[in-house]
């Protein structure tokens, strides 16, 4: 009827036994200060009340392997060509060993005064030469987003400072053999944060994205080896898909 009773979630038992080292129990309280105010927690959640010196303490254990990583604590994304450094986070909303992360997230820039948007933050871009032949590139964050005057008024309510972490730099040139389109799902390796690794911290290497992209377009045939006469499969579908004869080659 309302949220002024009791909630109580229930697992089945072979459910229960899987899920409950990751996400406990959930116990929702309310109460009544002495002062007469009430308040509503979950005390086996992380504090979130910033005047909280004592917040839960929270594990998160990943994968056959337990790989053991403390909520909020920093962890190394590394892919085949770089890594990334984000913050762990542990959620209901997400299946018991399996981690995810947000690419649409960590919009950043260069300078104070330009490019201001309500999810970019100052970073500083690195360059230096490699034992590979490449250029390590380095992404640093220097500060998150925070209000600011504009002709829009709504950029002074920000409230927020975490603008999350810009992950797309690591993720190679992979075009699919059939369509051409880019491949984005790829093997990942999950590992603690190394010492001297910062929340934020992107860092490419040229010299094996390229590596990476000739691997792939080797697997590929170019257009015209075919008898169809198509620069790609009519079948491919797109949001906003041209005239089939779009697909044609020239003669």
């Amino acid at each position: 009827q309302n949220k002024g009773g009791g909630i109580l979630l229930f697992q089945t038992a072979d459910k229960a036994y899987q899920v409950t080292p990751y996400v406990g129990f959930r116990t929702l309280l309310k109460g009544t200060r002495s002062d007469g105010s009430r308040f509503e927690a979950q005390p086996f959640m992380p504090a979130s009340d910033a005047k909280a010196d004592k917040p839960a303490r929270r594990d998160m254990f990943i994968g056959n392997n337990e790989l053991e990583i403390e909520e909020s604590g920093l962890v190394r994304i590394t892919t085949r060509i770089g890594h990334f450094v984000i913050q762990a986070w542990r959620t209901e909303g997400i299946r018991p060993g399996v981690v995810a992360a947000s690419h649409h997230m960590g919009r950043w820039r260069l300078e104070d005064d330009k490019a201001r948007s309500w999810g970019a933050g100052k970073a500083s871009i690195t360059a230096q030469q490699n034992d590979g032949g490449g250029t390590t590139w380095k992404l640093k964050r220097e500060q998150g987003i925070e209000a600011y005057d504009s002709d829009d008024d709504d950029t002074s309510r920000i409230w927020w400072k975490d603008t999350g972490v810009h992950q797309n730099a690591t993720f190679c040139v992979q075009p699919d053999p059939i369509s051409g389109m880019q491949c984005w799902h790829q093997r990942v390796h999950v590992t603690p944060a190394q010492p001297g690794d910062e929340y934020g911290d992107v860092v490419v290497d040229t010299a094996k994205s390229r590596e990476a992209y000739l691997d792939w377009m080797s697997k590929t045939r170019p257009a015209g080896t075919n008898d169809s006469g198509l620069r790609r499969p009519l079948w491919y579908a797109r949001p906003l898909k041209p005239n089939p004869s779009a697909y044609l080659l020239d003669d």
